[in-house]
């Protein structure tokens, strides 16, 4: 039985031995990026070694959980509101325009 959903962010969209699957490599690096973004690292701290690397790596972990966990709750609420909001196939872009507005 599986416990938990751990998935390592490199194994994200990566090529399997499937020819139909495509790669997302860009989408990685972009999540790592926006990630960085809107974490408060002290990246030069980092570099000289005045901030440690498992709480720089701790600090984006949360950020991407906080993302995600907020993402989920919206989700949630669109289906509380109307449970066939996501048989549509532009929903989810309707829903981040709609967030967007707020």
């Amino acid at each position: 039985m599986k416990t938990g959903f751990k998935h390592a962010i490199q194994f994200w969209g990566s090529k399997s031995n499937r020819l139909d699957r495509k790669d997302f490599t860009n989408l990685q690096e972009n999540i790592f990026i926006a990630l960085l973004a809107k974490t408060d690292i002290d990246l030069v701290a980092l570099e000289k070694g005045e901030l440690n690397e498992d709480d720089a790596v701790k600090a984006l972990i949360k950020t991407m959980e906080s993302y995600t966990n907020g993402g989920l709750i919206l989700i949630k609420e669109k289906l509380e509101e109307n449970p066939n909001y996501f048989l549509q196939p532009t929903s989810f872009l309707n829903m981040i325009l709609e967030t967007e507005k707020v």
